[in-house]
């Protein structure tokens, strides 16, 4: 069985007096302010934190029953209580959250297992009034040789990339096979194992403006697709729909809420898609703060500005008009052509990045394009410069990157997308 981490109640009291006693220390305050870890229904670890400052907390007490040391359960609550503090104290004068220090106390010969825990040795000045006084006034000070130790929280904040003007940035150009497939031998595959220059993730985008970044779609690749985009920030999350390769990742993004945000994430969805995700990540209900988006709302992200528009694929889904100051550019990764209505809206962009999942023949005319559908459709809607995204590469025809930039050169104002293709806008 797991173990699990509860605040105590007050039936809990006995079990934790004689879990303190056998370890020399005593219940602190109210029964109800401690922790405990019960492993099998039994109280196995206790702990109690308290809120010194708006960042800062006091480990008060940690034991671990007799029989359950050089376990490891120590360690797990521990860990527990220094990951995520505000969880764990009831004594909450912030909630606020940000970068925070967890002092200590221990006596000399536990020192090390703190260390072990992230803790190092600090001075008493470091403490919290209330507690130098403690060690001053305790008549057994010279036996227990206290040692005021710190815990630092570990993720230092790295600091947000530096955009002189808005960008959009192609993070994966992929559809969602990616390229190359671990089970596919095509020409595309294998040029893309022998030059990772071609490799082509999942799709998905971001936007980057001097403050603020917007995620669009999270694609099964997202955590490398962020790292190789020295990405460390991101502000709201943009889905265009809900199919697997652009939305699996989210996942990816609980650790970077708990650990360095410290607040929910937005999270736009489509309408018909929120209760799939409460299904799907019961889990992230506490990571996200979902917002249902709405087709034809403007929604401003710092000086940029995303409107949701209608695609033509096989669930509700939208691809993304994105306007700056002076430039507009229309981002549709999945789609068969366009609505008559969106066609106007995006009329005379100055890029239509655009489904071209198909060489050759398209199997799915009614959800995706091919890369000579996705030619014509720039034209038709005048877009200054059309990008291919979205590509398969595989199917029905393989064609390598090479073959396709050859191909598409002969048209005018036609590019193929790469991941970390940058335009700005």
């Amino acid at each position: 069985m797991e173990p699990m981490i509860l605040f105590a109640e007050k039936k809990d009291k006995e079990d934790v007096q004689q879990l303190l006693w056998e370890v020399g220390l005593g219940i602190s305050g109210d029964i109800e302010d401690h922790v405990l870890l019960r492993v099998e229904g039994k109280v196995g670890a206790v702990g109690k934190l308290f809120q010194t400052s708006p960042n800062r907390f006091h480990l008060e007490v940690l034991g671990v029953r007799n029989d359950q040391r050089r376990t490891g359960l120590g360690g797990f609550l521990l860990s527990a209580l220094t990951s995520w503090p505000w969880n764990y104290c009831r004594s909450i004068i912030s909630s606020a959250r940000g970068p925070y220090e967890v002092t200590t106390v221990p006596m000399h010969d536990t020192g090390l297992f703190y260390k072990k825990h992230g803790f190092e040795v600090c001075g008493f000045s470091q403490l919290s009034s209330q507690y130098v006084e403690q060690c001053d006034a305790c008549s057994d000070r010279e036996n227990c040789q206290p040692v005021p130790m710190i815990f630092r929280f570990p993720g230092y904040k790295r600091q947000r990339e530096v955009v002189t003007m808005p960008q959009f940035r192609i993070l994966g150009s992929g559809a969602g096979t990616g390229v190359p497939s671990f089970f596919c031998s095509c020409p595309a595959c294998q040029e893309a194992r022998e030059n990772p220059e071609y490799t082509r993730t999942r799709s998905g985008a971001a936007v980057l403006t001097n403050n603020t970044m917007v995620l669009i779609d999270a694609s099964p690749d997202l955590r490398s697709q962020l790292v190789k985009n020295n990405i460390t920030k991101i502000d709201s999350v943009f889905l265009s729909h809900w199919h697997y390769d652009h939305f699996s990742g989210l996942g990816e993004l609980e650790y970077y809420v708990k650990l360095d945000r410290i607040e929910k994430l937005p999270l736009y969805l489509p309408p018909s898609a929120v209760a799939q995700f409460e299904s799907a990540f019961p889990n992230l209900l506490d990571i996200f703060n979902i917002i249902p988006w709405q087709f034809g709302q403007r929604y401003q992200f710092g000086e940029v500005y995303l409107t949701p528009l209608v695609a033509n694929h096989s669930i509700e889904t939208a691809g993304l008009l994105i306007e700056s100051n002076e430039k507009r550019l229309a981002y549709f990764t999945d789609t068969s052509g366009l609505p008559e209505e969106t066609e106007k809206l995006v009329s005379g962009a100055d890029w239509l990045i655009c489904d071209a999942t198909f060489y050759g023949e398209n199997w799915y005319p009614h959800s995706h394009m091919s890369v000579e559908q996705a030619i014509e459709l720039g034209r038709q809607v005048k877009a200054k410069e059309t990008i291919l995204t979205h590509l398969s590469m595989h199917y029905s025809q393989a064609v390598t990157t090479e073959e396709l930039k050859s191909e598409v050169s002969r048209y005018p104002n036609v590019l193929v997308a790469h991941d970390g293709m940058v335009i700005e806008i």
